[in-house]
């Protein structure tokens, strides 16, 4: 038996929502990998904060090294959320990600206006996307 692919055949796999092998091959969106940074950023600088008021409760002598930990890590944590702003999500799924992400980060009750300032983040992105 010999197959052959013709248009309307061709049409017709499409037609069925099978992956076509140019969206199989698109690049990953680069949002996923700036949340997934600024998500770790956030768990070690959560972890040296707990780490300096554990020392700082039991008197240990480290508490001026695990200061400095925290300050760079702070600082790892501020430039990871500004990579995160600056990157544009590409598919929907992104912008989903993106949105929910920044959903989570918004506490409750809200006294630094974080709700607003993700807002005005995504407005941001969704810019940068359409234009």
């Amino acid at each position: 038996m010999h197959a052959t692919v013709t248009r309307r055949s061709l049409g017709a796999l499409l037609g069925l929502g099978l992956p076509a092998p140019a969206i199989a091959l698109s690049p990953p969106d680069p949002i996923f990998a700036a949340i997934e940074a600024h998500r770790a950023a956030v768990r070690e600088e959560a972890s040296a904060v707990s780490a300096l008021e554990r020392a700082s409760r039991l008197c240990l002598s480290r508490t001026g090294e695990l200061r400095s930990e925290r300050r760079r890590l702070r600082k790892l944590r501020h430039s990871k959320r500004r990579e995160l702003r600056r990157t544009t999500p590409t598919t929907a799924a992104g912008f989903r990600a993106l949105a929910a992400y920044h959903a989570s980060l918004i506490p409750d009750p809200d006294p630094d206006d974080v709700a607003g300032q993700c807002r005005r983040d995504m407005e941001a992105a969704c810019a940068r996307a359409a234009g």
